[in-house]
């Protein structure tokens, strides 16, 4: 069967079709009753998606959606029932695939409904789903990452419990209140660690200081911040165990720190470490002393655990985490200055997650229409920076309005978006001074987000909230800091191209360089344009230039949760497992660039046949770009220019691959949801193995335990959307994965991998409608 059977054959809904009706679940349609075929058959005739999360629904005892929505004006829509009010939501189109999804959002909780041709009316949980992204400190979850973001091999102090565990098997929890204080400090302790990448890139605009080095140092203000990128979904931790409600949207907390890029490196500086102390002051002021005398055991862990994270706050926010960047006679290297303040702000994100003023219990967190609040807010920002000086059309907007008549709308419209941005309210997890706190970053946030709305609209926004003097004081500082000059345009290199059409991710990658040889290869040059008022100001600023090979990657991070979309709608199976794939990518932390430039042009070269949307496609043409760079790296470059170069790269080769025609298919033996295979289990077995190997000591498993887990981060067999060429592409990229992550495992151990993933018998469903028995005899009959 075809890909394209698979996929929903997804149109916009017709407007002169009054009600969408929705069909009841019949008996004999119960997931217990049907075969394989029937699955497949229901997939055919309503979509992959469709079918999957009707399964899961059904499966875990809860009742298919029904409903009949009336067709309003506005694209809105009523349930008939409910007199719930939904809106239209725009069509999302997959960047590579072109795949097209949409449906309706009901209005007040942002529960989300997706529309089939067929009628048939699929609901998804917008904070469910972003409860599933939210890592969780209770739950393991083998679909996400949990490879060391250094190079060195993480230290497992007891091999004895991995020994005798079964690696598929959920592993056994202590009850809370049976925890001691060693065991609430690793819990503590687990919310230090996050995938949470940010990656800033910075443009001189003057000479550097030459007189102690001859790679040039620079002052803060010395130094423009030419782009910024901040990951999403692998947002830190905060101070509760599971998602709770956020008091700033967590989108306008993004959207604050991305509105940084261009400004002067000293402006952005100043900002950072004065947020840094504020959290210091907040967490130092609000620190537990309640009397433990008369508290029970799970009390008592409680409290503990609750000091202990705000322990850890105060470390985040302390002075150390800014020593010396807040001086500015502090002069460094470009390279080092990108590399320190991408770790303040992902170390300032961090404490401001764990502070007492970010989230708050009140029930299941639920959304609230923030992103579609943001993004009217950043449309209105726009268009009145644009030809037209002027907001746009309000929802409600009537052509026969005065202009009060419309800008009254327009001001509400924006006063209910902002507001829409913030959820706070006085209950005993959110005390009065962090909900001051969280009231005064609301307001300093849509000033740096949105100036120019906040300069014409910020008395409706505002209205009825008290704002502190030091708000108001903040609030100064942050409108003269954007009137200061800015960057608006740079030519560096040839480096610098954007793809063909928005690669639509939020996967970052920070690729951070230094030089190996105290001489540079060259010289190059930075051109830049800067603005302030209306004068603009061009400057050209020389700069040392490497080659490749004389670079070293000194540290390497990269997203795991913000993955790019695949060529499914929704989460399918990984042929190969993607904590390897990052695995893989992490073990070039420390080598040289050449090697790392090597690897992800081979790489591209293998992917390219794997085409999703053929030769005239916005792969094909993602690909082509992607080997045109690959071609100029031959070049020399200024560090700077090659750690932006590198980033992006990274993150190109992350979209191509997940789209590739050989990463991913839908699994008839899992309906199409993808599952995990205990990935996590196995990378720390393989990791304490190859620690082992490098230590010479011997392993503390069996071969057979260790081909077992090699193993298991392949996931193929025979399917319509998995033909053999797809599969053996994916095994070469398994098994040359594992050497390139595991060397010394794969010295000792190769064959028996190999064989072990070759003869791993199949699922017995699979057997039957195949005929192959395993992977060796499938691919022998190729």
């Amino acid at each position: 069967m075809p890909f394209q059977n698979l996929v929903p054959q997804i149109g916009v809904q017709k407007k002169q079709e009054p009600t969408v009706n929705v069909p009841t679940s019949p008996a004999h349609l119960q997931p217990s009753r049907l075969s394989q075929g029937t699955i497949l058959q229901l997939q055919r005739l309503h979509g992959n998606r469709a079918v999957s999360q009707w399964l899961q629904r059904t499966t875990a005892m809860q009742t298919p959606v029904q409903g009949k929505f009336a067709k309003l004006p506005d694209e809105l829509y009523q349930d008939e029932e409910t007199n719930d009010l939904y809106e239209f939501d725009q069509p999302h189109q997959h960047p590579i695939t072109k795949i097209i999804t949409y449906g309706l959002r009901r209005i007040k909780d942002d529960l989300y409904v997706y529309v089939y041709d067929s009628g048939e009316v699929v609901p998804e949980d917008d904070a469910q789903q972003r409860l599933r992204l939210n890592k969780d400190d209770d739950a393991s979850s083998d679909d996400h990452d949990d490879d060391p973001d250094d190079f060195v091999y993480p230290e497992i102090k007891d091999l004895s419990n991995l020994n005798g565990m079964e690696l598929d098997a959920p592993s056994k929890k202590k009850a809370k209140a049976d925890l001691n204080a060693e065991d609430v400090k690793n819990r503590v302790n687990r919310k230090r660690k996050t995938n949470f990448t940010t990656q800033v890139s910075l443009l001189p605009n003057s000479e550097g200081d030459t007189s102690a080095s001859k790679e040039p140092l620079y002052k803060s203000n010395q130094l423009w911040v030419e782009d910024l990128r901040i990951g999403d979904s692998d947002r830190p931790d905060t101070r509760f165990d599971t998602q709770k409600s956020h008091t700033v949207a967590w989108t306008l907390v993004r959207e604050e720190l991305k509105s940084l890029k261009s400004l002067n490196l000293h402006d952005v500086l100043t900002f950072l470490v004065h947020r840094q102390r504020e959290l210091h002051k907040l967490a130092d002021n609000m620190k537990t002393t309640r009397d433990e005398s008369k508290l029970s055991g799970k009390q008592k862990v409680e409290l503990m655990e609750k000091k202990e994270i705000e322990k850890l706050s105060l470390e985040l926010s302390s002075p150390e985490t800014y020593t010396g960047l807040d001086q500015a006679d502090h002069a460094t290297t470009i390279y080092d200055w990108s590399l320190r303040v991408s770790q303040l702000i992902k170390v300032y994100v961090q404490a401001y997650q764990l502070s007492k003023a970010a989230t708050y219990s009140a029930g299941r967190a639920i959304g609230h229409g923030e992103y579609s609040a943001r993004e009217l807010l950043r449309a209105h920002e726009n268009s009145l920076l644009g030809d037209q000086k002027d907001f746009i059309n309000p929802k409600n907007y009537d052509p026969t309005d005065s202009a009060p008549a419309r800008l009254q709308k327009i001001e509400t419209e924006i006063a209910n978006a902002a507001k829409t941005l913030l959820d706070v309210k006085h209950n005993l997890s959110l005390p009065d001074e962090a909900y001051k706190f969280a009231v005064g970053h609301w307001i300093e946030a849509l000033y740096l987000s949105f100036p120019t709305v906040m300069s014409k609209c910020k008395d409706k926004i505002l209205e009825g909230i008290d704002v502190s003097d030091a708000t108001k004081k903040n609030t100064e500082d942050i409108t003269k800091m954007q009137s200061n000059p800015r960057l608006i345009a740079s030519e560096t290199s040839t480096l610098r191209q954007d793809p063909p059409g928005a690669l639509g991710t939020d996967f970052t990658a920070n690729v951070a360089l230094i030089p190996l040889t105290e001489d540079p290869d060259g010289t190059g040059s930075v051109k830049a344009r800067f603005a302030q008022n209306d004068a603009t100001e061009d400057r050209e600023t020389k700069v040392p230039s490497y080659h490749a090979k004389s670079l070293g990657i000194m540290s390497l991070q990269i997203s795991d949760l913000d993955r790019p979309e695949t060529r499914f709608p929704t989460q399918m199976s990984h042929t190969v497992a993607w904590t390897l794939l990052r695995a893989r990518i992490l073990s070039y932390q420390r080598k040289n660039l050449a090697t790392l430039l090597q690897f992800l042009g081979d790489e591209m070269e293998k992917l390219a046949a794997f085409s999703t949307d053929g030769e005239k496609g916005a792969f094909s043409l993602l690909v082509d770009s992607f080997k045109q760079l690959i071609a100029s790296s031959k070049s020399q470059w200024p560090v700077n220019e090659w750690q932006v170069f590198a980033s992006d790269l990274l993150r190109r080769y992350a979209v191509i691959y997940q789209a590739a025609t050989s990463t991913t298919y839908a699994d008839s033996t899992t309906f199409g949801k993808a599952e995990g295979h205990g990935e996590s289990s196995h990378m720390a077995l393989l990791r304490t193995v190859e620690k082992s190997l490098l230590n010479k000591e011997a392993p503390a498993f069996s071969e057979d335990k260790i081909a077992e887990s090699a193993s298991k981060l392949l996931d193929i067999h025979p399917e319509p959307s998995l033909d053999v060429r797809n599969a053996k592409a994916a095994y070469h990229h398994w098994f040359q994965s594992l050497k390139d992550t595991f060397p010394n495992v794969m010295a000792s151990y190769e064959k028996a991998i190999d064989t072990k993933a070759l003869q791993n018998e199949f699922p017995q469903s699979v057997q039957d409608k195949s005929g192959f028995k395993n992977i060796e005899a499938w691919f022998a009959s190729a």
